[in-house]
């Protein structure tokens, strides 16, 4: 789904800050087995004080103590297991914003819902019912005692609420899912992603000012851009690489490059129940460099101009060619057995 600002209507989103944690404190939602929920009340007032402040270390450490405190509910190693509590948080949120967008939808002549999910929904409508909108918002945030706030949308291209790229009218520039955000995630250092940041960065160019992704990716010349984490769980007792008719022992943890060398395959582990399986998401013919030694004329770049396609193509709801997975899976089941 693509909207751009080619548009006469008004685009804004519409977003609840720190909603879970203050669905928690307004209704009652922490967690039976605090002693006193005050303490998480205390907690959250805290971190709004130090952020109105300037105080972002303070602030980013209570955020990540509240969000911990809802997730904990849902733990079941640890003391805050809650799952009621938690269920409650999540399907109360949900409802109180379907109720906004259902009664927008009802009163506003055009308006369409672009989206919505568990913390905010986006709409579009005509500039001229920009009052009754605010009316509507202010009603609602009065009875519930939750605040909105409104995030004016030049553009935006989404494959579903939480894979998106948005640009704000200030040409502020906000991206949430796998296919957007790698490396260091904009939540912090605790969120890494360092698969194939290349692939990343060229759609991002390519919807915002319509770079080829081919142009993107034949500019990079730092490897470590175009790495692929690949990581076996404890319960895999074997991985290998094909290289011709020879099977390369690896470790469980690899860092993968899509190799011009074709007697490079692919990368398989074994289970501990003896089941064979594909590293998911690997290219056909792998080189492995865990010491940092390849060189970028040993990367095959083509696969991942390929791979930045079909992502951007899924963006766009252009559905893949369909492929006989019933010769697919009996050459799969072939190839393993030899195994």
């Amino acid at each position: 789904m693509i909207w751009d600002e080619d548009t006469e209507k008004f685009r804004c989103s519409l977003i609840l800050r720190r909603y879970y944690p203050s669905l928690m404190i307004k209704n009652g939602y922490t967690s039976r087995n605090i002693p006193d929920p005050k303490v998480f009340e205390d907690v959250f007032n805290t971190r709004i004080e130090a952020k109105k402040s300037g105080d972002k270390v303070t602030s980013n450490v209570l955020k990540l103590v509240l969000n911990s405190t809802y997730g904990a509910t849902l733990n079941r190693t640890s003391l805050l297991y809650d799952p009621l509590k938690a269920r409650s948080v999540c399907i109360s949120g949900q409802l109180y914003l379907m109720e906004i967008a259902q009664h927008l939808y009802q009163e506003v002549p055009g308006l369409v819902v672009v989206s919505l999910n568990t913390d905010a929904f986006m709409i579009e409508f005509d500039d001229q019912y920009y009052d009754l909108v605010m009316e509507i918002v202010n009603e609602w945030q009065e009875r519930t005692g939750f605040a909105l706030e409104e995030d004016k949308i030049k553009k935006i291209l989404a494959a579903n609420v939480n894979n998106y790229l948005e640009l704000s009218d200030t040409d502020e520039l906000k991206v949430k899912g796998g296919a957007l955000v790698r490396g260091v995630a904009p939540a912090g250092a605790f969120k890494i992603n360092n698969n194939a940041e290349v692939i990343a960065r060229a759609i991002k160019l390519y919807f915002l000012d319509g770079t080829p992704p081919e142009r993107c990716i034949e500019e990079h010349i730092d490897p470590l851009k175009f790495q692929l984490i690949a990581k076996a769980s404890s319960k895999y007792t074997e991985v290998w690489l094909e290289h011709g008719s020879e099977k390369i022992p690896c470790q469980r943890v690899n860092r993968v490059y899509a190799s011009k060398d074709k007697t490079y395959g692919t990368l398989y582990k074994r289970h501990q129940s003896g089941m064979v399986t594909k590293e998911s998401g690997m290219p056909q013919h792998c080189l492995i460099d865990n010491r940092n030694e390849v060189t970028i004329d040993q990367i095959d770049k083509s696969w991942y101009c390929r791979q930045a396609w079909k992502l951007i193509n899924d963006f766009k709801g252009i559905a893949a060619p369909k492929v006989n997975t019933r010769v697919v899976n009996s050459l799969m089941k072939k190839t393993l057995e030899m195994l």
